[in-house]
């Protein structure tokens, strides 16, 4: 007889999309498992929805209260009598053999906790998280590694050995994002991870869920690194944080997320975190002082419209300034993103129109080259890292 797996599903207010997550799970090859929803007091249909199933293995729990995801995964972890315990989200899908093929590789390994890659669906792009053209090996053996600069695993895609909460604790319950790398984090110091490179789960990411919500992942990113400092790479999730961090209100900067990293680092006795702290904050005051000069209530463009360009738009936006355009150097299938035109950067220009960079570091010096070639000097870089300054 197989061990039996606990499968999670927290939910609020999803009646449209936990018929599709549920069936997902109710179609696994591996039959050995107990599904346990927490309803987080939703005001929808979504109840109703559940309560049409008529499978015994399906346990639905009421919150009595609003709480959040993470106290409804602990309300069925508490509950779980399965020996193992898997998680899913009420808008996603499991492919059928997920269970399978990750339970038949932690009885092969013996490890007790396990995740898969999964494929991000949005409304206009796939993607295959973690990397699929890396050696599957990279995810497995260094793992820890990984998690030290970013999370590439994700809730839905986890299965763990129910002792792994009680030796690690479960979900933190003040996490409004990033809770699967918090929660992560503490496994990695503690157990091997597992990894089966096929994707196995499809995620959805939703224009209303927390995954959208960039207050909510700048809080994450900053609990991570005040929690955590002793183990991740401070300078990669300060990077990350300054991304999203909501450092201007329509008046005036906002310094109090930088001032209490560094209360933290310094009562820590981390010197080379205070020394970046403290150049994280000279180059925020630059940034601040560039935006308030070049950008805000000026015509100005972005350089790159990748990944960077675009969460530097979504930044500027939220803080009331939106581009003229954006600048790439070479050809690309996309001609506009959110209705701003992309075009290739032009061979001359009549004035100094601001160039906000916002490209990964290893193109940065490319791409000023490209600028001060044209004669362009008006230019700040963003986002900031330790070895590349914005020039003005």
């Amino acid at each position: 007889m197989r061990p039996l797996v606990s499968v999670i599903i927290p939910v609020y207010n999803r009646a449209a999309t936990i018929q599709r997550a549920v069936d997902s799970v109710l179609r696994q090859s591996y039959k050995e498992l107990e599904i346990i929803i927490v309803d987080d007091c939703s005001s929808d249909d979504t109840v109703r929805v559940v309560n049409s199933y008529q499978d015994k293995r399906i346990k639905l729990i009421c919150l009595s209260r609003n709480s959040g995801a993470n106290t409804a995964r602990n309300t069925g972890i508490r509950a779980a009598k399965g020996e193992y315990i898997a998680f899913q989200d009420s808008d996603d899908e499991w492919l059928e053999n997920k269970l399978e093929l990750q339970m038949d590789y932690m009885f092969r390994t013996g490890k007790k906790v396990c995740y898969c890659s999964h494929i991000l669906l949005t409304e206009n792009e796939k993607i295959i998280i973690p990397d699929d053209n890396r050696p599957k090996e990279i995810y497995e053996e260094k793992i820890a590694a990984i998690l030290r600069k970013e999370n590439v695993v994700s809730t839905q895609t986890l299965v763990i050995h129910k002792e792994v909460t009680e030796k690690v604790g479960m979900f933190d319950e003040e996490m409004k994002r990033l809770q699967d790398y918090e929660f992560l984090i503490r496994i990695c110091q503690k157990y091997e991870i597992a990894y089966v490179k096929e994707s196995l789960v499809n995620v959805y990411r939703m224009e209303a869920c927390i995954s959208n919500d960039n207050a909510a992942l700048a809080d994450a990113l900053l609990k991570i690194l005040v929690r955590h400092i002793a183990f991740v790479d401070f300078e990669s999730i300060l990077h990350w944080y300054l991304f999203y961090c909501e450092w201007y209100d329509g008046v005036r900067m906002n310094l109090e997320w930088i001032d209490t990293v560094l209360r933290t680092v310094r009562g820590a006795g981390k010197r080379e975190c205070v020394e970046l702290c403290v150049k994280t904050r000279e180059f925020m005051t630059g940034w601040y002082d560039y935006f308030t000069k070049h950008i805000i209530g000026h015509e100005f463009v972005i350089y790159g419209a990748g990944f960077y360009g675009k969460n530097a738009y979504n930044m500027l936006k939220r803080a009331g300034a939106v581009p003229k355009s954006f600048w790439v150097t070479y050809h690309q299938q996309e001609k506009d993103f959110d209705g701003i035109p992309i075009v290739r950067i032009p061979d001359s220009i009549k004035r100094q129109i601001p160039v906000v960079v916002s490209v990964s570091r290893e193109k940065q010096e490319e791409m000023v080259d490209n600028l001060i070639v044209r004669g362009i000097t008006n230019y700040y870089i963003y986002p900031f890292d330790s070895r590349t300054v914005g020039i003005i």
